[in-house]
């Protein structure tokens, strides 16, 4: 619908609103009346002297042509009889100003009857409810076409087979008749063709080929009304009624026609059976019930599409009593109820969301097409391209009712993303048949290959070699992939370990047995380890609650065992890290388990590497990767077998795990934290040299983890491409400047603590081994992954937030380098570095908190003082590296960003709080809020000199508990304390 036409609308429909009534159906009425008569005077259906929109009759004359075109209208359409009973509202001044705000339109628009429906789409658009409106949406153009001429055009029109007078198109949620009028042209051209005059052809498709149903009384009224003018216009004066029926609200108490009210077309063939039986004489019933009785040769339609959770009441009860396994959304039912419509060997064609091809929830809806249709056509949308109003993610598809097992062609348009574009595209391959978008868009593909996946998910474009994948065993053959527990009351049970006191938590439950216990619990986007944040109250009271709510303490035997453990929801995707012994897990961090636990590392580089990624598109059934969905992830025997691969990929995964635990234990929110590496500022850029190294190790290992799981799977290069097409490609893929940058690398042995090779298992003869199994093969092996992936997938690198931070990966990002020639370049990484300084002042502040007399902080009420009390906390010489890396003053740092940097790096929930005015407050710490340090903030403020609203906040703060309950923890307490502020 152009910007004129809709424009057009609202200003008409606010002149009506103006001179006439405010009376919604009275007013659509007159606005319809006036686009009818526009488009007769356009089309040449009346007379020079009688048309009233060129501006050359007298004002007297104007309104009575006006209503003698009314008179006309009622006669030839109906409708418009209500417009005669307001005949004095009707002023020549209106339709002097209708006529202008009509003629906004060019007159190409006014030759398309589409104009009719656009109009009234637009006109009532305010007056449908939210289910409606986001529900509805007009059919464009070029997407009935397609559908029309890959069903009533390629199979009926040009077949002499066939008798024209016998075929029978429906749409059976017609609205204002898109389909049916653009049907209504190709048949009177096929009609035309076989030698029929055009008075015969016209009446035939009235009276023999086209059917429509809506719930929609207006719409549906509106479509008669457009075959009746398209009938007009082709010289045929004698009435037909079209066999477009209205499902009308039934004033009865008979269940069955409740029923019917409310599912109109999807009535099934049972219930219209004992709705005849009832031998009911209502004509508008008799005529819906014969048409919906009738099988056809075609389903044409753009069905509503309304989810489940949006269904009132009496359209539940009445979908689960027909469409239960369908009922995900209104128009998978009209799939189903396609199928009992159609004839043997007829066609369905529709325009719907693209949710069926995948999620779990249409399971059943995709099983239902692949046993009882042939998927002639599917076009693949995606996200937009196709309805004005709205972005929804669509797919255009003609089925085939018949047992046969031909190749149905899949035109794959998502990757298109500009305005128009996608239309576009389809043109090339349709009308033009560019070879060139044919050889790659359009895949030919028989439906049987779904099957073979999981769900059944319609994953066309997919490869023969990694469709063999999937005759591998499953993952719960070979591993326990147990749920996590569900509390019930995540506020009640959990805590992050910050917040409970250390000395409360468990480290060795079955010896101990203290009430806090570590748990994992999903997380942001995050590999090989991490996300260890919180704590669960597991002491013998809790334990029994939690035994009786939630999801009960599910799999008990799998509590504090190591195995994986992984976050189900990112906008990248699932990730899975390393579970520790002695954890719980939760069900949004629900974990796997192995009888053998060397397997662990295996199965993790199998789960964090590119080709999983691409798999769980298609095993996941929803935006969760679900515990049953990961259960069906295929596992290559050659997993369990000694050999180089399964060698490399075990001490990979370990020095993965070994590099993210060591190069986040600058952090007080990881349990490793470990704060002699923030004490001395002077070390830091050593640090900082030191994670950088590791982290381009890191990204060269998870590079060749692609490649040796690639192996395992039996796949080898040519696979690339089609898994990289849609994951991104490894950064350690793209070109090295120069090979000698290698040399800059420093040995791995030489970076890795030698505890974490400990916990690991991991001796330093394993680390040179892996690091020249590294060196050689970026150096002398993987060229042809270079030339093959590096420059064509750009657009698939980019970031998305993460709970680690890899600066290293960021330059890959900005230089689309390899990591080993941008660690080269990067002398200087300042905002690693400034971050070593955030946590540094945050430390000192805790510490200073938790260990000094006074327990608080006071800032802003003596500048002199309180410098002084920095160089208390930090070197002089510290404080000017750490400002430089700050780029700005210390005490100006504290007062104006530390709380909020504290904030952030504990997650929203902060030890560290702020009491007393913006400018003069006291930083106080939730471990140490006490009577005594409540005492000490009041005798400070009574010595203090007199200062703006001191009495204020001596009232404040005599009125606060300091004496809280730790356990209750930090959002809990904070709330309460600071209510009164």
């Amino acid at each position: 619908m152009n910007n004129s036409v809709k424009k057009m609308i609202l200003d008409l429909k606010n002149l009506i609103n103006q001179y006439i009534t405010n009376d919604q159906d009275l007013s659509l009425q007159v606005m319809l009346s006036l686009v009818f008569i526009k488009i007769l005077e356009v089309k040449g259906l009346t007379k020079d002297s009688q048309k009233i929109f060129n501006n050359q009759n007298s004002m007297q004359n104007l309104l009575n042509i006006f209503f003698s075109r009314i008179c006309f209208l009622n006669e030839t359409l109906g409708y418009f009889y209500n417009i005669m009973e307001i005949e004095g509202k009707i002023s020549c001044e209106f339709i002097e100003e209708a006529s202008k705000i009509l003629n906004t339109v060019q007159t190409e628009d006014w030759k398309k009857e589409e104009i009719i429906a656009w109009s009234y789409e637009h006109y009532n658009h305010d007056s449908k409810n939210n289910s409606e409106v986001t529900s509805q949406f007009y059919t464009p153009d070029w997407i009935v076409e397609y559908l029309i001429e890959n069903t009533f055009v390629k199979h009926y029109a040009n077949n002499t087979n066939f008798d024209i007078e016998t075929i029978k198109i429906i749409d059976p949620a017609c609205g204002c008749g898109n389909f049916i009028i653009a049907l209504y042209d190709s048949l009177k051209e096929a009609y035309l063709n076989r030698g029929y005059s055009s008075k015969k052809a016209c009446q035939n498709i009235i009276s023999k080929n086209l059917y429509g149903v809506d719930k929609d009384s207006k719409a549906a009224e509106i479509t008669r009304k457009i075959l009746k003018l398209k009938i007009l216009e082709d010289g045929v004066r004698e009435p037909i009624e079209p066999n477009i029926a209205i499902v009308f609200k039934q004033n009865s108490d008979i269940g069955l026609l409740e029923k019917l009210e409310v599912l109109g077309s999807l009535i099934t063939k049972k219930d219209l059976t004992l709705i005849k039986d009832l031998r009911l004489e209502d004509k508008d019933l008799i005529k819906l019930i014969e048409i919906l009785s009738l099988k056809y040769d075609i389903v044409l339609t753009n069905p509503p599409y309304i989810d489940s959770s949006d269904y009132d009441e009496q359209l539940k009860k009445y979908i689960d009593q027909d469409y239960k396994k369908f009922r995900k959304n209104l128009y998978a039912c009209f799939i189903i109820k396609s199928y009992e419509l159609l004839k043997n060997e007829g066609f369905v064609g529709m325009i719907t969301p693209q949710t069926f091809m995948f999620i779990s929830s249409y399971e059943k809806t995709r099983k239902f097409i692949i046993d009882n249709f042939n998927i002639d056509k599917l076009v693949h949308f995606d996200l937009g391209g196709v309805f004005e109003e709205a972005l929804i993610d669509t797919a255009m598809f003609v089925l085939k009712k018949t047992s046969g097992e031909d190749f149905g062609e899949f035109i794959d348009l998502t990757s298109f993303k500009r305005k128009d574009s996608k239309k576009h595209a389809l043109m090339e391959i349709w009308k033009k048949r560019n070879q060139e978008y044919i050889s790659r868009y359009v895949y030919h593909v028989d439906k049987n290959r779904f099957l073979k996946v999981p769900r059944y998910p319609f994953i066309y474009w997919i490869s023969d070699e990694i469709l063999s994948i999937f005759e591998y065993k499953p993952l719960n053959k070979f591993a326990d992939v147990r749920q996590g527990i569900a509390t019930g009351d995540n506020k009640k049970f959990l805590r992050y370990f910050w917040e409970v006191k250390r000395d409360d938590i468990s480290f060795n439950y079955n010896e101990d047995h203290k009430k806090w216990v570590p748990y994992a619990k999903g997380g942001p986007y995050n590999k090989w380890y991490g996300n260890l944040w919180w704590v669960i109250a597991f002491d013998e009271e809790n334990y029994n609650l939690l035994n009786n709510m939630g999801n009960n303490l599910p799999n008990k035997k799998y509590y504090f065992k190591k195995g994986i453990t992984y976050t189900m929801t990112t906008s990248k995707g699932s990730t899975f890290r390393y579970l520790p012994e002695n954890f719980l897990f939760d069900c949004k961090g629900s974990s796997i388990f192995f009888k053998n636990d060397a397997l662990i590392f295996r199965f993790l580089g199998i789960l964090n590497n590119s080709l999983f990624s691409y798999l769980e598109r298609f095993i996941a059934g929803s935006v969760d990767l679900e515990v049953g969905d990961l259960k069906k992830l295929p596992i290559p025997e050659s997993i369990f077998k000694k050999s180089v691969e399964t060698k490399n990929l075990e001490i990979l995964s370990k020095l993965n795990i070994t590099i993210k635990k060591q190069n986040t234990e600058i952090y007080p929110t990881e349990w490793h934290f470990n704060k002699d590496l923030i004490k001395n500022v002077s070390k830091f850029s050593e640090f900082v040299y030191t994670k950088n190294a590791l982290d381009t190790y890191l990204l060269l290992s998870e590079g060749l983890i692609d490649i040796l799981i690639l192996k395992l799977y039996n796949l080898n290069v040519k696979n690339f491409q089609e898994i990289y097409s849609s994951e991104k490609v490894p950064w350690a893929f793209y070109p090295i400047v120069d090979k000698k940058d290698f040399n800059f690398l420093p040995s791995l042995v030489s970076l890795i603590k030698e505890d974490f090779l400990i916990e690991m298992a991991l001796s330093s003869e394993d680390i040179k081994y892996i690091e020249k199994v590294l060196k050689d093969f970026y150096s002398e092996k993987m060229s042809i992954i270079q030339v093959q992936f590096n420059q064509n997938n750009k657009n698939n690198q980019r970031q998305h937030k993460k709970a680690y931070l890899n600066n290293i990966e960021n330059m890959c990002e900005e230089t689309s380098c390899n990591p080993i020639s941008v660690f080269k370049e990067f002398h200087n990484d300042d905002k690693l570095s400034k971050e070593l300084a955030i946590l540094k002042i945050d430390y000192e502040i805790q510490h200073y908190l938790l260990n000094s007399s006074k327990g608080f902080i006071p800032m802003g009420f003596d500048k002199n003082n309180e410098e002084h009390f920095l160089y208390s906390l930090f070197k002089e010489e510290e404080i000017s590296l750490i400002e430089n890396l700050l780029h700005m003053n210390l005490r100006e740092y504290i007062i104006k960003e530390y709380l909020e940097n504290h904030e952030k790096l504990y997650k929203n929930v902060p030890l560290v709080w702020k009491i007393g005015l913006r400018n003069c407050c006291f930083f106080i710490h939730f471990h140490n809020l006490t009577e005594i340090t409540k005492m000490n903030i009041l005798e400070f403020l009574k010595n203090h000199k007199t200062f703006k609203n001191k009495k204020e906040v001596l009232t404040t703060i005599s009125s606060k508990n300091f004496d809280i309950n730790i356990e209750d923890g930090v959002l809990k307490n904070k709330k309460k304390f600071f209510k009164n502020l």
